[in-house]
């Protein structure tokens, strides 16, 4: 996660697709296509279908995690006060607007070590900037300077 623009009227944060994720997730669907046909091809006993189904998962789990892994970017635009977030994956693209006036905080939202930007939205559920963490601990950084471009343009978060 780094910031690419930051102009008096434009403050842009990209964020990478993670190509670790990605392998760690293809990983469990060959796994589990591998350990599914296996199964198939083996002698049926009272434990084969536990297993054909645990193979299912293990693929299904790798190709959602392939498939919902993005790459993202967020940029503020002080002259329109709103916020265009863009979430690009292997299935096509998301984007969203958001009205600056919607934004009660940015923070860092942490698990187990992983970081993605947090912003919380007037009633609304918060949004994660990435849905694949990153140990990337710049993110504080990011977040900081971010919230100091707000706060210039009279909109305290």
């Amino acid at each position: 996660m780094k910031i690419t623009e930051d102009t008096d009227t434009r403050f842009t944060i990209v964020s990478r697709r993670k190509i670790f994720a990605d392998l760690c997730f293809a990983f469990f669907a060959l796994f589990g296509a591998a350990f599914t046909c296996a199964m198939l091809i083996a002698e049926i006993t009272q434990l084969t279908a536990f297993f054909i189904v645990i193979g299912l998962l293990f693929t299904g789990i790798g190709v959602w995690g392939i498939l919902s892994n993005s790459s993202a970017r967020i940029t503020f635009d002080a002259t329109q006060r709103l916020a265009h977030v863009r979430w690009r994956g292997l299935l096509g693209a998301k984007t969203r607007t958001i009205p600056f006036d919607l934004f009660c905080n940015i923070t860092v939202h942490e698990d187990d070590d992983m970081h993605t930007l947090q912003f919380d939205l007037a009633g609304k559920d918060p949004l994660l900037l990435d849905r694949v963490y990153s140990s990337n601990t710049a993110t504080h950084e990011v977040a900081a300077r971010l919230r100091e471009w707000m706060n210039a343009r009279g909109h305290g978060s």
